[in-house]
């Protein structure tokens, strides 16, 4: 089985080294290839993903995006990768350190021995979890928004975009992901499509940590824009992009 890992950056210099570092720790962590794929950040990302996989053991790529096609762009861009080179299946794990490299040697372990599982998806919110400077006031909206998904899903969803996922690529073909906006929330339409598409998934408690990353996403505009991508899908409507673009401008550093 052959797995490819996305991992997205965007502002990130202060933590990409660690989890460049994690990478080399984690012992069989049975990875084939690591896309590491820079959002236009104007910080130092860009030479600390250079400087820190100097003795990564692991094929690694740097994709410097010419424009930020924000999180849904990044998973556009690596799934049409994945699809040409012929993987199995697409890891994420972003580039901010929150999630862990134990949790992602877990899932691929697990995700191992379920062939025809379509996504095996990180959960920060599972009864399992630990999280780590993770406010009692957002995990409560977590939960609430957890819920509402849950009764209108009518399965039980416990996590809507933790970013630490895996997916299995030829189970996304049935998808529209090229129609889909390249927003924050790009892990919701993924979810609705599963469950409209009759693909199964399953969740994967994890553990979260919070200690000096910032968010690219505001808490109560992101929770409006899911309850209304909730809704639209509830009523039969597809969460469809105004601009769609296929067509991603990149240069590619062999790392």
């Amino acid at each position: 089985m052959s797995i490819l890992l996305a991992i997205p950056c965007y502002n990130c210099e202060d933590q990409i080294d660690r989890v460049i570092e994690s990478l080399k720790s984690v012992k069989n962590l049975a990875i084939d290839e690591i896309v590491f794929i820079n959002n236009c950040s104007t910080d130092n990302t860009e030479k600390k993903i250079i400087a820190s996989t100097a003795s990564l053991n692991i094929p690694a790529s740097l994709f410097n995006n010419k424009n930020n096609y924000g999180l849904g762009g990044s998973f556009k861009l690596v799934y049409e990768y994945a699809n040409q080179n012929n993987f199995e299946h697409l890891a994420f794990f972003h580039g901010d350190d929150q999630a862990k490299v134990v949790d992602l040697k877990d899932m691929v372990n697990e995700i191992r021995t379920l062939p025809n599982l379509t996504a095996l998806l990180g959960s920060r919110f599972d009864s399992r979890s630990m999280r780590h400077g993770y406010s009692l006031v957002r995990t409560l909206g977590n939960n609430l928004l957890n819920l509402i998904f849950s009764i209108l899903c009518l399965r039980k969803i416990s996590e809507i975009g933790s970013g630490l996922n895996i997916y299995r690529v030829d189970k996304l073909k049935s998808l529209n992901v090229d129609l889909w906006p390249n927003h924050i929330a790009f892990d919701v339409n993924l979810i609705l499509g599963f469950i409209r598409e009759g693909l199964d998934f399953k969740f994967h408690p994890i553990q979260w940590i919070e200690q000096d990353q910032k968010s690219n996403a505001g808490n109560f505009s992101t929770a409006i824009l899911v309850l209304f991508m909730l809704l639209k899908w509830r009523l039969g409507f597809e969460n469809k992009s105004l601009e769609w673009k296929r067509d991603f401008n990149y240069d590619k550093i062999i790392l």
